[in-house]
C-alpha cells in the first residue's frame, strides 16, 4: 500500500518516506541499504531529513561491522 504524504513540507515529507521505507525493510537494516533503496543522492533535502529524524529520535544508528552504520526504527 503507497501512503500520500503530500500535506507536509518536502524535508518532513522525505522523512516520512524514510520511516515508511524502513518499516517495509523490517524497522533495521544498514544506512548504505536504505540509501540505495531510496535513491538518496537524488534527493536534495536528504541530509535535512536524515537530521530530523535523529533530531526527534525516530531513528537511531549503532556501530555494525566493517564501518556499516545499522539504522533502526525507535517509534
Amino acid at each position: 500500500m503507497r501512503r500520500v504524504f503530500c500535506h507536509l513540507d518536502p524535508i518532513e515529507r522525505l522523512a516520512a518516506q524514510i520511516i515508511d521505507r524502513l518499516d517495509c525493510l523490517g524497522s533495521r537494516t544498514t544506512k548504505r541499504k536504505l540509501e540505495r533503496s531510496m535513491s538518496a543522492h537524488k534527493r536534495p533535502y536528504w541530509l535535512d531529513a536524515w537530521e530530523l529524524l535523529l533530531e526527534r529520535n525516530c531513528i537511531q544508528l549503532l556501530p555494525g561491522k566493517r564501518r556499516q552504520q545499522i539504522v533502526t526504527l525507535t517509534v
